[in-house]
Order: structure tokens, then C-alpha cells, then sequence
């Protein structure tokens, strides 16, 4: 059996850290190609953390040796590689909504099954000591959380304040998070930079449209994705625009 805690003193191969502007950081798993953005948002309240990675290394243990505490977990989907690490959470410190809450109760990750393993970078994991990181991902299962689903439409932080906002498309379960005032929006695996996935099992390309149609509607500057790189207003709305064209 693996135990992540033993290699707590290898954290900075875990996970790697970047400031993208004041209280705003980027967090991902270098070890793994397909890796999922994760966000740190600093708060005059509490912090926000939007997505937990696989959850094959604790990341909750590398934002305490940090001095990062005192946060809230939010998930933007129930997808395995950016909802796995919740397990290293406790219930209070997670927000999720009743929807993606229904989904992690399920027996495996939604779509797991898309795991490869050239996706995990053979040189990196190799220091880590793991063999088969596909198979660890696919075994493991989460505790029997007693998290509350989320009854807010919003999470103030006091310098931030986030409206939560229903986005299906990708997962029936999407959402995004927009802060009007700062004109941020944070998309998950909605909208990105590259192929938009709306073919798994709980994807619609209708929804897709829906949300597409609200998005152009919000007023933003900053797009913070689920993959690739960070965009603007500009970028970001190519994307959408590309997508609705081929889907039309």
C-alpha cells in the first residue's frame, strides 16, 4: 500500500506553486502531463482553494507547510484529476455543490477510465518511488465523507466575492465561479485553451451552448481555466466562439 504522508519531505516535487497576481496563485502536479490547474486564492476571510488534483500526494499537508491555512475547498467538477485529493480534506473545510457531491459518492471517479498512463511523466514519477500510478488512482476510493452540500450562491472572502454559477457542458455537474468586481472568472474544465471534451457520459453539447451563452454575457478580464494556460477576455471568448461554430 502507498502512503503519501511518508514522503511529506519530497513536497516540492509534488506540486508546484506560481504567483499570477496579488492573492492569486496556480498550483499543479508537474509529474503529471494532463495535470489539472489548481488556485489559491488568498482572503481577508479565509483562503479559497478551487480543485485538489489527483490526491495521490496530500496537498492539503503542502499548503499547511506552506503557512497557507484557514481555507475552504470548492470543486468545479467531479472529475478525478480535479477532485481526487479531497480525500486528504476535512468535511468542514470542503464546499461543494449538491450535485458534485452526488457524483463523488459514486463508486469510481467520473471518468477515471480516461486515465493513461502516458500521461504521467515516467522521469518524475520515477523519483517518487511509484511504479504504476494508474493502478494506484484506480484503487483507491473515497472515505465516506460527511461533507454538507453547499447551500450558498456565493463565497465572500471579504476582498474577493464569488458568485457560483451552474455551468454544465463538460460534466453535468460544472460550475464557474465569477467575482463581478474584479471581473475574474474561474471556468474549471468548461473553458480552456485547446479540445473541449464534451463526450463523456454525463457531457451535453446542448448544456455546452446554454453555458456558452451565459459566459458571453458576464463581464471579465481574467479567465482562470482547468487546463493550459491563464487567458483574457479576448482568448477566452475564441475559444467559445470556435467551439459554438463547429458544434452549430
Amino acid at each position: 500500500m502507498f502512503y503519501p504522508f511518508l514522503l511529506n519531505f519530497y513536497m516540492d516535487d509534488f506540486f508546484r506553486i506560481l504567483k499570477i497576481k496579488n492573492n492569486i496563485y496556480k498550483i499543479w502536479e508537474p509529474w503529471f502531463t494532463e495535470h489539472a490547474n489548481i488556485y489559491f486564492i488568498k482572503g481577508k476571510k479565509y483562503n479559497l482553494l478551487i480543485d485538489c488534483g489527483l490526491g495521490i500526494f496530500n496537498l492539503r499537508d503542502y499548503l499547511k507547510d506552506r503557512g497557507l491555512n484557514n481555507f475552504k475547498v470548492i470543486l468545479t467538477h467531479a472529475h478525478f484529476d480535479h477532485a481526487g485529493g479531497i480525500r486528504h480534506f476535512y468535511a468542514e473545510e470542503c464546499n461543494v455543490t449538491k450535485k458534485v457531491l452526488a457524483n463523488l459518492k459514486k463508486k469510481n471517479f467520473l471518468a477515471v477510465d480516461y486515465l493513461k498512463e502516458k500521461y504521467f511523466d515516467k522521469r518524475q514519477i520515477g523519483k517518487l518511488t511509484i511504479k504504476d500510478p494508474t493502478e494506484i488512482i484506480k484503487k483507491y476510493k473515497l472515505p465516506l465523507l460527511k461533507i454538507k452540500p453547499l447551500k450558498k450562491t456565493s463565497l465572500d472572502l471579504g476582498n474577493y466575492n464569488f458568485k457560483i454559477i451552474g455551468a454544465p457542458g463538460h460534466s453535468d455537474d460544472s460550475i464557474i465561479l465569477y467575482e463581478q468586481n474584479k471581473k475574474i472568472l474561474i471556468t474549471g474544465d468548461v473553458l480552456y485553451q485547446g479540445n473541449l471534451i464534451d463526450n463523456f457520459v454525463n457531457s451535453s453539447v446542448n448544456d455546452y451552448r446554454r453555458t456558452f451563452g451565459l459566459i458571453k454575457k458576464l463581464n471579465f478580464n481574467l479567465v482562470l481555466p482547468g487546463h493550459n494556460n491563464i487567458l483574457n477576455n479576448r482568448q477566452a471568448l475564441k475559444v467559445i466562439n470556435q467551439y459554438l461554430s463547429q458544434k452549430s
